[in-house]
């Protein structure tokens, strides 16, 4: 439902790392996995939720 409305679904690439997990094992939504710097360089260029 959230890649539905348009939101960027990521997986954390410290936990795809520890569970030794690849993007291939993940749902198609995910459209990519990123650290939490990369994160937050995307939540950076979002929308605000505060006036």
């Amino acid at each position: 439902m959230t890649a539905d409305t348009g939101a960027g679904v990521y997986a954390c690439k410290a936990s795809v790392d520890l569970f030794e997990l690849d993007k291939d094992d993940l749902v198609e939504q995910v459209q990519g996995v990123i650290t939490v710097g990369e994160f937050y360089e995307h939540a950076a260029d979002g929308p605000s939720i505060y006036p």
